[in-house]
Order: structure tokens, then sequence, then C-alpha cells
């Protein structure tokens, strides 16, 4: 999520009210995609981020999308999902049909760290872009009709309603964007992982070792290797340098923050190793990112993207 100063002034945040009034409390809400597109008008087609979850539900239509300056062509039936804070930016193709889902950090991060829903576990933090196979186009769109037609006339008293449809439709999300596991993992293993994962949320900028969170987390590193490996399918090590690098690009792309106190704002002893570590992980120097970046925003999304798989 983007918490630097810098950043929330070259990018806008858009809340949950900005858009949909009388929200109550943890309530998730639906639109129909294209009237919702209708009504915000310009403000998707410019860089821009959310303190809520957004997932939408293409079911006909074409878009381009940029998510943290990585661009995809849609083509539908297709799933968006954006965690808080995920910078992205819409390039309309033709008139998109289906639903937009504006989901509370409360109402999902409620049910994960319970244990809940430990197979949604791989939704809560990752943007993901992926193409809707047709095992699971039907109970999706079942779905998603299902929780549009009670939105539209559900009291305040029936909120709890809407939670549970939210998490059925989010476990065949899960299913879509982890079609290979078998069995969800254990709701302690859950819980570790979402332990962790807020844990690198609030001290990845002091570049702990792996080792170090695991006693953080009174764990042994094994453990909390294979628990990781099996609930979201990569290392500790890689998640931790991923939410660094991750924070770093927009920091690079989305502010005009010298090179040298975005190296000091992400904890690394000098701009040189910064900038070694950044060209390492992105192809380019930070200065010749920041240089592309610019660029694509002002050109826009281009129309002959490739259409990619977000895992």
């Amino acid at each position: 999520m983007l918490e630097v100063s810098a950043v929330r002034r070259s990018v806008p945040l858009y809340k949950l009210d900005d858009h949909v009034r009388s929200i109550e409390g943890d309530r998730p809400v639906i639109e129909d995609l294209a009237s919702a597109f209708a009504r915000v008008r310009q403000d998707v087609f410019t860089p821009h981020r959310h303190d809520y979850y957004e997932i939408f539900i293409v079911r006909s239509g074409s878009a381009c999308l940029q998510v943290d300056l990585a661009e995809f062509s849609i083509d539908s039936p297709s799933l968006c999902l954006f965690p808080p804070g995920t910078v992205h930016c819409w390039g309309i193709n033709s008139q998109l049909r289906g639903f937009v889902l504006r989901v509370p950090i409360t109402a999902l991060m409620h049910e994960t760290t319970t244990g809940v829903l430990p197979r949604t576990q791989a939704l809560v933090y990752d943007p993901h872009v992926i193409q809707l196979p047709e095992n699971l186009l039907s109970k999706i769109d079942a779905l998603s009709h299902w929780l549009y037609q009670e939105s539209l006339s559900i009291g305040p008293r029936d909120v709890e309603i809407l939670r549970t449809q939210l998490r059925l439709l989010l476990l065949e999300f899960a299913r879509a964007v982890r079609p290979q596991v078998d069995e969800p993992p254990s709701i302690a293993n859950s819980m570790l992982v979402e332990r962790f994962r807020q844990l690198v949320e609030e001290h990845y900028r002091e570049h702990w070792s792996v080792p170090e969170y695991a006693v953080r987390l009174r764990v042994g590193r094994g453990r909390l290797g294979r628990v990781v490996q099996e609930v979201l399918g990569y290392t500790p090590a890689q998640l931790i340098h991923e939410r660094l690098i991750a924070a770093a690009t927009r920091l690079v792309a989305y502010s005009d923050m010298p090179l040298g106190r975005v190296a000091e704002e992400l904890g690394f002893p000098s701009q040189a190793y910064f900038c070694r570590v950044f060209r390492k992980a992105t192809g380019l120097p930070p200065s010749d990112f920041r240089l592309r970046a610019g660029k694509d925003k002002k050109r826009g999304i281009s129309d002959n993207s490739v259409f990619k798989v977000v895992d």
C-alpha cells in the first residue's frame, strides 16, 4: 500500500464513499460495470488507487489496463482484483459489461485473519488479472448476479447476507487464481502467513532477514518457509523482496522524490546500492525507469498490449 507522502500527492487516492454513498460499516458494494464507469467518467482513465479492494468481473467487451506500470489487454470473460494501494488505470476499447465489486479492508481481512477463508489467502495482498476458465465462469456469473440483486434491496440489518455471498464469490476467485490447489491450508498455517505478511508490511523498509521474521513470529525458519510456500506458492525471501521492489517502483514512477531520498525512505544504506538492486530487479536503472514511466503516462495505455496471467 502506498504510504509515502510523495506518492500520496501525485496519485489520487479514492475512498469508498467518494463513489458510493451511505455505506454501512463492512458492507461490500457491487455495481453494474458500465454504469459505474459512466458515473466516475475520467477518474478511471488516469493512474489512481483506492483504500479498499476493487474486483472487476468483465463478462463482455475489451479494455487495456495498466497495473503498477505493467500493461494488459483484457478480453472477456476476465477477472481483475486490486488490493488497496494498487496503482492502476483503464483504457476502454469497447463497452465493458459485468460488475465491479468494492470491498472495505475490514470485510476481507477479518475473514482471513480468523482463518474462515484460508483458501483466499493469496488474494489479499497481490493484484490479479486472469482470464476466467469456462468451468468457473457460470458459477462466478451466477454468484455475481445473486450478489447484485441482493444489494439492490438489502437492509442495514442484513449486511451479513452480502458478506456471506462475498465469501462464496471469493472462494471461486481463489479457485480461478490457483486451480492447482487441492486442499486449502489449515487455519493455523493461514494465520501464520497472515501474521508474516502483516509484519512484512510493517518492517520491509528495515530489511529484516527471514530468520528475524521467524523469531518475531516465534516459529522456526524452516517451518515459516514451508508454510509460506504451501499457502502462497513462493518463499518468504521472495515475498519480502517483491514487497520492497513494489514500493521502489511506485516511488520512482509516481513521485518526483530524488533517488537518494527514495533509497533513504526504503532503508537502503546508499543510493548506489539501491540503484544496483533496482536495476537487477527491473532491468533498468531508476533514472531510466522514471523517464520511461513518465513517457508512458503521457502517451497513455497502448492498444496492442499483450495479455498476461498474473499468478
